[in-house]
């Protein structure tokens, strides 16, 4: 046995103990190297090679062999022993530590590893899934599907590539630069044309999902073991100064024409999927959030004899009004109804498709199916394919919105002549939850002007459509 600091010249004189051998001129007998700064730290020299080393009275563990590693590791492999006689004082045995320690060349993230195998610590998977679950009982349900689109936590999420490097990494590990390159991947797919214009909202969306999960580990320190929020230095994008520069990615803030609703109506009556198709045509038609059409429950329709079909929204917030609806607008109603009433669900547009045994399939479609159908269209071959404005379902609600603002002075409540403003009674405004049940089946002033409203929007609509396939059949016929 030989002891001494091991430094560049303890690995010079091992390697050539083995450049004398290969020569013939000395033969190795087996010996151990054990460094006198860290107790336990050792090679062990063999005729056929040597080897990097935990030895101590409860170790005898191999960490590598010798060229492996050079002087400028000496520091990380002192930490390593150091990390492994720890451990074995709690009964820990060192293999899961080194192996993490040979991927990772880090101390830090090998015992947050080894802390994952033996102590029972949490990988990202397991911290996101229970944020997730905790955020369904504290947060808004909207605020929630944002959550799990933001953070890679659903198949549907167009971000789940952005998180695969962290991917089955201890909590613990990971870095702010880990976080920062999410952000960043996000960003460089969003400009590369992957995402809907630069990304640049998309990633903030998800900087401030990750501010809001790494909260929430933080503060569960003893579950989580984290020493220090990370996220905490994750910046945004976009800047507060150029917010409302860059607030629709770098796209042009203006609403879809006449001609692009039309030939959106066109493309969705082409849909294969008669659900995505409906969801889509009725958000169109009504001006509502994507969301809000998604969830909608099939009992918030009701008949009137006035009005036909009156819907009872429930919208984000869980803001409340009463919606009497135009003719294609209860066409659609009534299709969804009829087509779905199969499934047993209480939703007007149920899912499709079992995820987990025993499921009683009591949810609504997913909203990410009818965004993904809009992304079709903006790909080539799509309606939207080369326009300077790359349409999503939140710009359906856009266009109704800017369509009716400068006309809303055309309709008169109780002898006041509306302003640009009275637009949010379609869109935004909350009547709260005993005046809309109320409001269902009155036949009043407020009503007959969102009825007309809506009847205005939908008719420019399909003026739209008509003009489009009047252009398409004759680009057809030439």
């Amino acid at each position: 046995m030989h002891k001494e600091q091991f430094d560049g010249n303890t690995l010079r004189k091992i390697r050539n103990l083995y450049s004398v051998q290969k020569a013939g001129k000395k033969v190795i007998v087996e010996h151990d190297w054990r460094d006198v700064e860290m107790t336990g730290l050792a090679i062990r020299v063999k005729p056929n090679g040597a080897t990097w080393r935990i030895l101590t009275r409860e170790i005898n563990a191999v960490i590598g062999d010798i060229h492996l590693f050079s002087e400028d590791d000496l520091p990380q492999l002192r930490a390593l022993v150091a990390e492994a006689r720890v451990g074995k004082k709690l009964g820990h045995q060192p293999d899961a530590l080194i192996k993490a320690f040979l991927e990772t060349r880090n101390v830090k993230e090998a015992r947050d590893v080894h802390r994952v195998v033996k102590e029972g610590a949490k990988v990202w998977e397991d911290g996101r899934d229970a944020f997730l679950q905790w955020a369904s009982k504290n947060k808004a349900v909207k605020t929630v599907e944002s959550y799990k689109s933001a953070i890679g936590a659903c198949k549907a999420s167009v971000y789940e590539p952005d998180f695969r490097h962290i991917s089955g990494k201890a909590l613990a590990s990971i870095t702010l630069g880990d976080l920062s390159d999410i952000r960043d991947s996000i960003v460089d797919r969003g400009e590369a044309g992957e995402l809907k214009g630069k990304g640049h909202r998309q990633a903030d969306a998800t900087v401030a999902a990750l501010r809001s999960c790494f909260r929430y580990f933080s503060g569960k320190r003893r579950i989580y073991k984290l020493d220090q929020n990370v996220a905490l230095g994750l910046t945004n994008v976009i800047e507060k100064k150029k917010a409302t520069v860059e607030s629709d990615g770098g796209q042009k803030l203006r609403p879809m024409s006449q001609m692009e609703i039309g030939a959106f109506i066109y493309s969705i009556d082409c849909c294969d999927n008669e659900m995505a198709r409906l969801a889509l045509f009725l958000q169109l038609l009504t001006g509502q959030r994507r969301y809000t059409v998604c969830s909608s429950i099939e009992e918030s329709f009701v008949e009137h004899p006035h009005y036909g079909l009156v819907w009872r929204v429930k919208a984000k917030g869980d803001n409340w009004r009463v919606l009497p609806l135009p003719e294609m607008s209860q066409d659609v109603v009534r299709k969804a109804k009829k087509d779905f009433e199969d499934f047993g669900c209480r939703y007007l547009l149920p899912k499709t498709r079992h995820r987990v045994a025993g499921d009683e399939m009591q949810m609504h479609i997913d909203p990410r199916i009818p965004s993904r159908i809009m992304e079709k269209m903006r790909k080539p071959g799509g309606v939207f394919h080369g326009l300077d404005l790359k349409p999503s379902t939140h710009t359906l609600r856009k266009g109704f919105i800017s369509f009716m603002r400068p006309r809303m002075h055309e309709f008169v409540v109780g002898g006041r002549q509306l302003n640009p403003d009275d637009v949010q009674m379609i869109t935004h405004a909350d009547e709260g939850r005993e005046t809309t049940a109320a409001a269902v089946y009155d036949l009043n002033e407020y009503l007959d002007v969102k009825f007309a409203i809506l009847k205005r929007w939908e008719d420019y609509c399909m003026e739209g459509y008509t003009l489009y396939m009047q252009q398409h059949q004759t680009a057809l016929a030439a």
